[in-house]
């Protein structure tokens, strides 16, 4: 069957029939192993982006875990010639110590 045939186009107007001749028509048909190759390449692209992905996202934990490690939370306030101040023992030794002065 064919468009140019006069008789098929009623056939050929009702989604049905356009959905048979689709299904009957052999032009351009692909074996099964291309697919299969196609769908290997894709496959195989999917690992790698995803093993890169996870790569990059455990190096940022790892910066994240770096810096919360590294976190010094000691502080030292004087009020009125008081003096307050926490010392934070689990952070590393660090030259530099926030210090506020408040007087009232």
């Amino acid at each position: 069957m064919t468009f140019d045939e006069p008789g098929n186009v009623q056939e050929l107007a009702s989604p049905q029939g356009l959905i048979q001749k689709f299904l009957r028509d052999e032009c351009g048909a692909t074996s099964v192993v291309d697919f299969l190759l196609m769908g290997a390449l894709v496959g195989l692209g999917c690992l790698v982006g995803l093993a890169t992905i996870r790569d990059h996202i455990v190096m940022q934990f790892n910066d994240v875990a770096l810096a919360l490690e590294s976190l010094n939370q000691s502080y030292s306030v004087t009020i009125n010639g008081t003096t307050h101040q926490f010392s934070d023992s689990s952070a590393p030794v660090s030259t530099l110590t926030p210090t506020i002065a408040l007087e009232e």
